[in-house]
């Protein structure tokens, strides 16, 4: 069993982060999407006020979208909700920093690292 720290509701990213190419960072927080439902994840366990922060800036500026067409939360408190600190390890074999592909992971296992989670 993995025990894990929750950071302040406005921690920065935490952890030893892989050297991946992500989408766009803002707010201190490396984003990018994952898989075609819309999750998105960062690199560490970022505060959930901080990484719902990131979330809304890449809604408006990438997508060009209104956060309330992303998801179906109607309350910051059901978008919190959607927001879950995970381990996970990298996967892909290309020898670009862009070709990743992330997998579930234990704390600990070899090349595990925190990433912040979040699912519409």
């Amino acid at each position: 069993m993995t025990t894990l720290t929750i950071p302040d509701l406005f921690a920065e990213p935490a952890g030893v982060l892989p050297r991946l190419d992500t989408q766009t960072t803002v707010y201190r927080v490396r984003l990018d999407d994952i898989g075609e439902d819309g999750d998105a994840f960062a690199l560490g366990h970022v505060g959930a006020w901080r990484m719902l922060a990131a979330l809304r800036w890449h809604a408006r500026h990438v997508y060009g979208m209104p956060w309330r067409e992303v998801t179906d939360a109607r309350t910051v408190e059901e978008c919190v909700g959607q927001i879950s600190h995970r381990w996970m390890r990298n996967v892909g074999t290309g020898p670009g920093l862009d070709d990743w592909c992330l997998v579930p992971a234990e704390a600990g296992e070899p090349g595990a690292f925190p990433v912040t989670y979040w699912t519409p």
